[in-house]
């Protein structure tokens, strides 16, 4: 298979195209893509600040959905690395319609970024954006300035609520001009360690009503705790009853259940969920010092949560800050039925992966079975299976996967199928730096599924 890389510089020069080949099956992890393009002959600059988009096409392929691109960016701390992941923008995500970016800060724990890109190609012409910022206690907004974008271009406003004087809040992208597809997203940036959390964009179309979402994971132990961003677009208020499932919940059907209302343009960040439900005496939480995982269920008392949505961030201390990642709700209706994938899995000397499961229970309460199929990368042979059962509303997390089903390869991918059940499900990796826990940052970079 041949791979097309169309190379669009934003800062530091090289703007380029090249060719290279991958075999079928085959998953090729690339440590340094800023290198690999210069040695397929890019002109990119040997030194200083280098950075752009790069366009892949796959040619040759049987489906649509037969490659697929997975980004890692990280920076050297604390002995190990920190940063974020994040899955090549394809037909199916490039975006036409208007979308939030929710959950930005700018405090003296962190700072918040918003990026936009052209992802159309040259008969597609320029793009114009409008990127609007709301407080988050309003819905009236500040317009900034029109963005327009030649095809390949990225731009980035750094620190995007600082000049507005908000602490919080969150941004909507829309087309304002131009027939051309586009692209947006956020990181959340630790102050201290310059650790990433990379914000996925948020339909804003209210075409298909729903009635809530999953948060596929909310944790406190020892070394871990989630966060949880719920915002409010819309002009009224929102009552949302939060369903939060985990075995150490001591309640009959392990589940706490909390009601919260959000005004109109809200958004409300709860730094640590658990807590926040245990100090407000919500049933089955107990004290401190438990391990507290599983999944979040958020629903609208009301029915309609179309113009509501929710995220999360886990993190744990480390390097004078926190090391974590920022994961979105999934809609009900919108979750897997059959089989996803998950790729660029590894396990070496500086990374490890795991691997979670989450049952939605959103048709009936019955225990789903699941197929997890590890695969070499570096040939894409078959190397070994194993079967996990996850209840109605149930979180599993099977760590360290490759380590320990599959010990002899250091980089391969997942299918995940569903063999019983009936509900939909949630699949999610996270590549943790250092080979076992608590090695190097143990930073963890979220890997979304794909279909």
């Amino acid at each position: 298979m041949t791979l097309l890389f169309d190379y669009v510089s934003a800062f530091g020069g090289g703007s380029g195209q090249a060719t290279d080949f991958l075999l079928p099956r085959q998953q090729r992890i690339i440590p340094d893509a800023i290198s690999y393009l210069r040695s397929l002959g890019i002109p990119i600059p040997d030194e200083g600040n280098r950075g752009g988009t790069l366009a892949v096409t796959f040619v040759g392929l049987g489906s649509p959905s037969g490659g697929a691109v997975t980004v890692r960016t990280t920076t050297e701390v604390g002995g190990g690395r920190a940063g974020l992941a994040y899955a090549g923008v394809t037909g199916s995500n490039r975006l036409s319609e208007p979308v939030y970016l929710c959950g930005l800060r700018q405090n003296p724990s962190d700072r918040s970024n918003v990026a936009f890109q052209n992802v159309g190609g040259v008969t597609d012409g320029n793009v114009t954006l409008r990127i609007s910022v709301y407080s988050g206690d309003s819905t009236v907004a500040i317009d900034l300035p029109d963005e327009i974008l030649s095809p390949g271009e990225f731009r980035q406003l750094t620190e995007i609520l600082k000049p507005l004087g908000l602490s919080s809040g969150y941004a909507k992208v829309q087309r304002m001009a131009g027939t051309a597809p586009f692209y947006a997203y956020g990181v959340i940036n630790d102050q201290n360690n310059s650790d990433g959390s990379f914000v996925a964009p948020t339909s804003a179309s209210t075409a298909a009503p729903r009635r809530g979402f999953t948060i596929p994971v909310v944790v406190e132990n020892s070394q871990f705790e989630t966060e949880i961003i719920l915002t409010n677009w819309s002009s009224a208020p929102k009552a949302l009853r939060l369903d939060y499932v985990a075995e150490s919940i001591d309640t009959n059907d392990k589940t706490s259940r909390y009601s919260i209302t959000l005004n109109a343009g809200a958004q409300v960040i709860v730094p640590s969920l658990v807590q926040f439900l245990r100090s407000n005496g919500s049933p089955g939480v107990g004290l401190k010092g438990l391990t507290y995982s599983g999944a979040l269920f958020v629903e609208a008392i009301d029915g309609d949560a179309s113009e509501v949505f929710g995220s999360a961030r886990t993190s744990s201390l480390g390097a004078g800050g926190r090391f974590g990642l920022f994961y979105s709700g999934v809609p009900f209706g919108q979750g897997s039925s059959s089989s996803t994938w998950l790729f660029g899995l590894q396990q070496n000397g500086e990374s490890r992966t795991n691997l979670a499961i989450v049952n939605t229970g959103e048709t009936d309460s019955s225990t789903d079975v699941f197929r997890v199929e590890i695969y070499d990368g570096t040939n894409g042979t078959f190397v070994t299976s194993a079967q996990f059962n996850v209840r109605a509303r149930g979180w599993m997390q099977i760590g360290s996967i490759m380590a320990n089903y599959a010990p002899n390869i250091n980089q391969g991918y997942v299918r995940v199928t569903r063999t019983s059940g009936t509900n939909p499900f949630i699949t999610y990796a996270v590549i943790n730096d250092g080979a076992t826990n608590l090695e190097r940052t143990s930073d963890g970079a979220f890997v979304a599924s794909s279909p």
